[in-house]
């Protein structure tokens, strides 16, 4: 009696990690959708991702500079893995338009056995090449 309950508790077991590990599979497999969005004085940023799946995203970059000053602002992809948990932070897409104007930018990011488990964006007013201040949002699926 003590084996069977065994058994199946470890057939249960084995049944349950198999049906998250598929669930998991089957998300990326579909092509998720997300976005994320962040403000800090000085910069409103968005990412929306389309066709998300473990290895890459269709990324759509959309950045508003809220201030009157001298600075511009910049957007970027950070991503993290579950294989280390560090954050990944990609190149910077600047926008020099000016005072209340929209920059768009479209892009892809792709990587290799690591995948894009967490993906998300940091927006930033920058002071030459230099970061004056920023703000992170990680992505949540629509």
């Amino acid at each position: 009696m003590q084996k069977t309950s065994q058994r199946i508790a470890a057939v249960g077991a084995t049944a349950a990690a198999i049906f998250i590990a598929t669930s998991t599979v089957n998300a990326h497999a579909l092509g998720s959708k997300g976005s994320a969005h962040c403000v800090v004085n000085g910069v409103d940023g968005y990412g929306h991702f389309k066709n998300w799946t473990h290895n890459s995203a269709k990324i759509s970059f959309v950045t508003y500079d809220t201030l009157k000053d001298k600075r511009h602002v910049a957007i970027r992809l950070i991503s993290k893995t579950d294989y280390d948990g560090k954050i990944r932070y990609w190149g910077w897409h600047h926008n020099r338009k000016g005072y209340n104007k929209k920059d768009v930018v479209e892009t892809t990011a792709s990587t290799g056995k690591y995948g894009l488990s967490y993906i998300g964006i940091q927006a930033a007013v920058m002071d030459g090449k230099k970061v004056a201040k920023s703000c992170k949002a990680w992505g949540q699926g629509t």
